[in-house]
C-alpha cells in the first residue's frame, strides 16, 4: 500500500535518515543520473556509502548478501533465482581479500533504486520521506486531489520543462538529472508555463511560415465544396 510515495517495507530493516542525509542522498541521486552508463561502472561506493542510498544498516546489506551468495550457490539452476526488486538482488563486488570490504557500482545502486521506484515496492529510497499521516495520500493522483498547499511530490524535469512523476518517469525511461521537490503550486506554474512556451512556439512557427510563403496557405473546400472563406459571407 503506498503512502505518499512509499509502502510498507515488506523486506524489514528500514533505516531512518536525518535532514541531513536525506538532502545527501538525493545529491548523490542526482550525480548519478547526470552521469553516463559507463561512468557509473566505474563509480565505486563503499558499502557504508552504499547504506545511505539503499537506506539498509551496513549490518543488514551483509545479510541480503549472504541471501544472495546462499541463492546463488545452489546446486538447481532452476532455483538461482532472486526478485529484482530484492534487496538480495543488488549486485557487489566481493572484497580481494578475507575481511577485506566489498563495494558497489554506481550502476548497479543506481539500477536497483530504479527498480524500485518503478515496481512501487519502495520507491521511499528516492525520495527519502517519511509517509503522510494522510490515509488518501496513495499516490501521485491522489496527490493532485489533496495535497495542501505544501505537500512536496518528487518530479523529473523534462527538457520541455514539464514536470513528471518521478515513477512515471521510471516506467517510461524518461529519468532525468533534474529532479526536484515541488508544492502543488510549484507543479502547476511549471506546466502552465511549459504549455504557453510549447503553444508559442509553434504558433511562430506557422507564422514564419506563412510570412515566408508571402501569402496564406491554401484552404481546402469544406463541406459540400463550398470554400471555407465563401462560408463565412454566407
Amino acid at each position: 500500500m503506498v503512502l505518499h510515495g512509499k509502502t510498507a517495507n515488506t523486506q524489514g530493516d528500514a533505516m531512518e535518515l536525518t535532514e541531513h542525509e536525506q538532502n545527501k542522498r538525493r545529491a548523490m541521486i542526482k550525480k548519478l543520473r547526470a552521469m553516463s552508463p559507463e561512468e557509473r561502472r566505474e563509480e565505486i561506493y563503499s558499502a557504508k556509502e552504499a547504506r545511505l542510498l539503499l537506506k539498509r544498516e551496513v549490518e543488514t546489506l551483509e545479510k541480503d548478501r549472504r541471501t544472495q551468495r546462499k541463492v546463488m550457490a545452489d546446486p538447481d539452476p532452476k532455483k538461482r533465482k532472486i526478485k529484482k526488486s530484492s534487496y538480495a538482488a543488488v549486485k557487489y563486488i566481493p572484497a580481494d581479500t578475507p575481511g577485506g570490504e566489498v563495494e558497489y557500482t554506481g550502476e548497479a545502486l543506481l539500477t536497483f533504486i530504479d527498480i524500485r521506484i518503478a515496481t512501487e515496492t519502495e520507491p521511499v529510497l528516492y525520495r527519502g520521506l517519511e509517509p503522510t499521516t494522510d490515509p488518501k495520500m496513495r499516490g501521485f493522483q491522489s496527490w493532485l486531489s489533496y495535497a495542501s498547499p505544501s505537500e512536496e511530490w518528487t518530479f523529473c524535469i523534462q527538457p520541455d520543462g514539464r514536470p513528471l512523476d518521478v515513477q512515471e518517469a521510471a516506467e517510461t525511461k524518461r529519468l532525468t538529472a533534474d529532479v526536484r521537490e515541488l508544492n502543488i503550486g510549484d507543479f502547476a506554474r511549471m506546466v502552465a508555463e511549459a504549455a504557453n512556451t510549447s503553444f508559442s512556439a509553434k504558433e511562430s512557427e506557422v507564422f514564419d511560415t506563412v510570412a515566408a510563403k508571402g501569402k496564406p496557405p491554401k484552404v481546402k473546400n469544406g463541406p459540400m465544396g463550398i470554400k471555407k472563406k465563401d462560408k463565412r459571407t454566407l
